[in-house]
């Protein structure tokens, strides 16, 4: 169904297979989203995008768009489910920034948007994240466990390697936790943009770097490198990653589902590395590798 407002807004609600999650956020602001939230999907296999667009758009012209993108990234889509909802203009501000909230993925970490910012917790410290293009709000499990692995061993004078860098989230809190030089990349030029105003943000300069690149184009070695992307990336990543670890360098991995964990295990044994620690959250996996 196609709804028509009296000015304000409309969302897109999509419902489909995690792995395809980044490529349809890209679609989704390629059809001129204005913002998005990701949220957990109707099974665990599945992600939820919740995409707000003006009326000035045409809903009808954003949905065909969609689709005929659907059906170019060639996936099942008896596994989509697509809706529509007004949103009122009225409500929309506050019903978009609502969705933002405070987190704390240890006691000692906060992740808030600039509309809701928070103490530093004692003995820790807050990132303000601006919600935007990029994946990295701390809201998805994925995010959380990244950044409860790096607070367990990113050292001080540690140099770190943030690969799909995303909103910069990661590699803010490389920064925070003491870390003496980070370099974040993505493929993605919005998400570069994202993650240098959030660098701004948290007024942190000098021991961070964003570009757009890839791992290709990185050279020498890392304390910490992590990857917070998605299964099969990371599968076709990992044989080159025990190169860029220092000696007794920690590897960080997320964007894995529960059902994957087998296949992502084997690539990392395959590399030549060593599982030293794999946490579960709502079927999202961390993974630790040495």
């Amino acid at each position: 169904m196609i709804y028509t407002a009296e000015g304000g807004w409309f969302e897109l609600r999509v419902d489909l297979p995690s792995h395809a999650s980044e490529a349809v956020s890209e679609l989704l602001f390629g059809l001129g989203s204005c913002g998005l939230q990701e949220r957990a999907g109707s099974t665990c296999a599945k992600t939820g995008l919740t995409a707000y667009f003006s009326v000035e758009r045409d809903s009808g012209c954003v949905v065909s768009g969609l689709w005929s993108g659907l059906h170019a990234l060639k996936g099942d889509l008896r596994n989509v489910r697509v809706e529509m909802a007004e949103v009122a203009s009225e409500d929309w501000a506050s019903s978009w920034k609502s969705r933002f909230k405070p987190v704390y993925p240890v006691p000692s970490i906060v992740v808030c948007p600039p509309w809701e910012r928070v103490d530093d917790p004692e003995g820790g410290f807050s990132l303000v994240i601006e919600p935007k293009t990029a994946f990295g709000t701390g809201q998805h499990e994925t995010t959380r466990l990244a950044l409860k692995m790096m607070h367990d061993v990113v050292k001080p004078g540690d140099v770190v390697l943030d690969v799909g860098t995303g909103s910069g989230i990661l590699s803010l809190a490389a920064a925070r936790l003491g870390a003496a030089r980070v370099t974040g990349i993505d493929t993605d030029g919005l998400a570069v943009e994202n993650a240098r105003a959030n660098l701004r943000l948290n007024g942190i300069s000098g021991n961070v770097a964003f570009s757009m690149g890839t791992l290709e184009g990185i050279t020498g070695e890392f304390d910490v490198v992590v990857a917070n992307i998605d299964a099969p990336a990371l599968v076709r990543m990992l044989p080159a990653l025990p190169s860029r670890l220092a000696t007794q360098g920690n590897l960080i991995l997320g964007g894995v589902q529960v059902q994957e964990q087998s296949e992502l295990l084997r690539a990392v044994r395959a590399a030549g590395l060593r599982v030293k620690e794999v946490v579960a959250q709502n079927g999202w996996l961390g993974i630790r590798a040495a």
